[in-house]
């Protein structure tokens, strides 16, 4: 998922100049820094806005060439369990996904 969204900034936001990857292990609805956890929450923003990205959707889709990539990381994470939401987020875009936990994380090393 993250090797998607970070491939999807490089193609349709070549002007972000910030892109914030984070994993979030939860328990519940309750944040945790915990190593075991039932969810985990990724989550790819980029500073570079959604305008462009719907502007070369179109361009792309009228030559006959992609708008499958989020739907079909949107299949791929329900299929493993889970949810994809992805869009505009705080003058960037968010593409988020939250898992199921299988395995323990491993122990926070610093």
């Amino acid at each position: 998922m993250v090797v998607e969204a970070l491939t999807n900034v490089r193609r349709h936001a070549p002007r972000a100049t910030r892109v914030e990857v984070t994993l979030t292990p939860a328990v519940g609805d309750r944040l945790t820094a915990h190593p075991v956890a039932s969810t985990l929450e990724i989550q790819v923003i980029n500073d570079a806005g959604g305008a462009p990205a719907t502007a070369l959707r179109a361009r792309r889709q009228h030559a006959g060439h992609g708008g499958r990539g989020l739907p079909s990381l949107g299949a791929r994470v329900q299929a493993a369990g889970g949810i994809l939401t992805y869009g505009p987020y705080d003058g960037g875009w968010q593409v988020r996904a939250v898992l199921p936990q299988t395995h323990p994380l491993p122990p926070e090393t610093t």
